[in-house]
């Protein structure tokens, strides 16, 4: 069987016989003795020994012996003798070598033993052979493993470093937004530093930041740690010698500031068209801490900046804010500022003020909006006042601006406007009065005119008629009522020109218990469907005033009492006696007087009656009267459904004898 090898298979024959029995196809080399073979043919390959008896086992010994031990496992023996002692047996056992040992007698199967042994060597050789490539190939792979291994080792190596880079930027990264987060939170210049101070607080040669700021007018401050307390104090400093950049100047300035020596500082500038700034961190560092901290530092410039930034414009906002509050609350005028949805939003100090009042009349609903007007009016009405109210002593012309944003139908906010009118519409309201004052006097001294010339003649013919006529005759009394009436009526006339002019000349000290008396004998014929009730307290009830025009008064007040009940009622007229007034009160049982009308009732011409039955000046003489003699008049709504009216006139000293002029 022929076998194909990688290494070459050498047949050395030192037996004849041995060499006469091989397959045709060997061709051994026929050699003498085993001296002759050549170690250089057997380290090339495989060699296979054909021996027989005629070579001394001495000689195998030695040449086994001389072997290199890597070729020695390369080598086979074929041994073949006629004849075999013990200790040959034992020799060639002992071998590893000795492929067959044959006998030499027996040469029928030689040539197969033979063949045998060759394919023992050649199974061998090709074991070995494949061992070598396997060995060869766990070689490769055991620098593959170990070049694996390196690469693994640089890959962990470089994912651990990778790792551990990661982790730091993360860490710086989270620590970033940390940072920023503290500072979307703060409120003031002293909130920036603390924070800063926080986040630098690792750095022990570092100590607490400064911090140089200008927000309007060039006007520096310093914001720095006294202890463990925050100080805002001003500087002396110019602009420009901050923004020169120079920090040994800076140090100077902080020196003269502080009034104690400033260590090596490390700045970063915070320049802004309308304000400027620089943190300064004093330190002791060295060039490689140094070079940590500003990476830090570089990290969260930008953020300190967009926080500085955004505390000057706040600074400046509420600096904004607080003038144009404080110019709304300044103005006199209430203002308001109302939603879409009638609530107030904004209002100024005056609004405040008078806010119940304003409200009252504006129809205010329980949760405080403006529901009535002028909103509804504002809506419809492009421009000019919508109105007056009154509120208290006070006129208030009303102005409504409603603001719209674009594109929509709805107001989004409503500026009203309470320009209060109170003097204008008191002057204006005296003009009208003057100017009627005059028309009245006018009439006045027309009547006075017409009527005094036939007053005159019915005095005369009634005293020329009192001298003829009996005084027990009933006619005596008549003419005396006449006369005085006569006299009554020259009053009227005489007190229409005073109230015209507002000049009288003789004031009295009179009893109002007595005046009332005297004016209630002409109210005979007035008060003859009613029911009266007189009350009048007893004691010093004098007052200083002109008679003729109390009694006016009261006769007027009485009168109208009358009338406005109509033909059945109560009339209740009373005073009653204070220590620095004395009051009288005509209270009537009448429909009253409604409450939306009762302050216009004593303006001149204006009358509830029907046309041609009040001329509007009743009440309006009767105030000018009372408050002309330091008195006040007021109307309220009776209990009874009637109208009120109070009278209060200054008490008489007690020492001033009645009927003193």
């Amino acid at each position: 069987m022929e076998t194909t090898l990688r290494d070459p298979l050498h047949i050395l024959s030192l037996s004849r016989d041995l060499s006469d029995h091989l397959p045709d196809h060997y061709n051994p080399l026929k050699i003498k003795k085993l001296t002759d073979v050549s170690l250089q043919e057997i380290s090339d390959g495989y060699s296979l020994l054909l021996v027989d008896e005629r070579t001394p086992m001495r000689d195998i010994e030695t040449f086994l012996n001389h072997l290199d031990p890597k070729d020695a496992d390369r080598v086979g023996i074929i041994y073949s003798a006629q004849e075999y002692s013990e200790g040959d047996i034992l020799a060639l056992s002992q071998w590893p070598q000795i492929l067959k040992i044959l006998d030499g007698k027996k040469t029928d199967h030689l040539a197969e033993q033979i063949q045998g042994a060759i394919d023992m060597l050649t199974q061998h050789r090709d074991t070995q052979d494949l061992l070598a490539r396997v060995r060869a190939q766990n070689k490769v792979l055991q620098e593959l493993n170990e070049n694996l291994e390196e690469i693994t080792q640089q890959r962990t190596e470089h994912l651990e470093k990778s790792k551990k880079e990661l982790e730091l930027k993360i860490r710086d990264v989270r620590e970033l937004i940390k940072f920023i987060k503290s500072l979307s939170s703060i409120e003031a210049f002293e909130d920036l530093i603390l924070i800063l101070k926080h986040e630098f607080i690792k750095y022990h040669k570092v100590r607490s930041p400064m911090l140089i700021y200008s927000i309007s007018n060039n006007a520096y401050r310093c914001v720095y740690f006294q202890g463990q307390q925050i100080v805002d104090r001003p500087m002396q400093v110019e602009r420009e010698q901050i923004i020169s950049k120079d920090p040994s100047r800076l140090r100077e300035i902080l020196a003269n500031t502080l009034e104690r020596p400033i260590s090596p500082v490390i700045c970063v500038y915070l320049n802004h068209a309308e304000h400027s700034g620089v943190f300064v961190f004093e330190h002791s560092m060295d060039s490689l801490e140094q070079k940590s901290f500003m990476n830090l530092l570089d990290q969260r410039t930008e953020s300190l900046t967009i926080a500085f930034d955004r505390l000057a414009l706040k600074w400046k906002a509420h600096q904004i804010s607080k003038q144009w509050s404080t110019t709304f609350d300044f103005l006199q005028d209430p203002i308001v500022i109302i939603d879409s949805s009638y609530n107030v939003i904004r209002s100024n100090a005056q609004f405040i003020k008078e806010n119940e009042k304003i409200l009252k009349q504006q129809n205010k609903g329980v949760d405080g909006r403006i529901l009535g007007f002028p909103v509804r009016e504002a809506l419809t009405t492009k421009a000019g006042p919508l109105g007056k109210i009154s509120v208290g002593d006070k006129i208030y012309e009303v102005h409504a601006y409603p603001i719209y944003l674009p594109h929509q139908e709805q107001f989004f906010n409503m500026i009203i406007h309470y320009a209060d009118v109170t003097q204008a519409t008191n002057l204006q309201s005296r003009l009208v009065q003057s100017e009627k004052m005059s028309a009245i006097g006018l009439l006045a001294g027309n009547i006075a005119h017409e009527l005094n010339n036939p007053l005159t003649g019915i005095k005369s013919l009634a005293q020329i008629l009192l001298t003829e006529i009996p005084k027990d005759s009933p006619v005596h009394n008549d003419l005396i009522e006449i006369q005085a009436a006569a006299n009554r009526s020259e009053l009227i006339i005489k007190n229409l020109l005073e109230f015209s002019s507002l000049h009288g000349d003789s004031v009295e000290v009179v009893s109002v218990r007595e005046m009332i008396k005297k004016t209630m004998a002409f109210l005979k014929t007035a008060l003859r469907y009613h029911n009266s009730f007189i009350e009048l307290e007893e004691g010093e009830d004098r007052v200083s005033i002109e008679p003729h025009l109390l009694q006016q008064v009261i006769f007027n007040l009485v009168n109208n009492a009358c009338q406005a009940m109509g033909d059945d009622g109560d009339l209740y007229l009373t005073s009653k006696i204070h220590p620095q007034t004395i009051e009288i009160s005509v209270r009537d049982t009448g429909p009253g007087i409604p409450a939306e009308i009762r302050e216009a009732i004593f303006t001149p011409f204006f009358t509830t009656k029907a046309p041609g039955k009040g001329t509007g000046l009743g009440l309006p003489i009767c105030q000018s009267i009372i408050e002309h003699h330091g008195g006040k008049i007021s109307v309220s709504s009776s209990g009874l459904g009637g109208a009120v009216f109070t009278i209060r006139l200054p008490a008489a000293p007690l020492s001033t004898a009645v009927g003193t002029s």
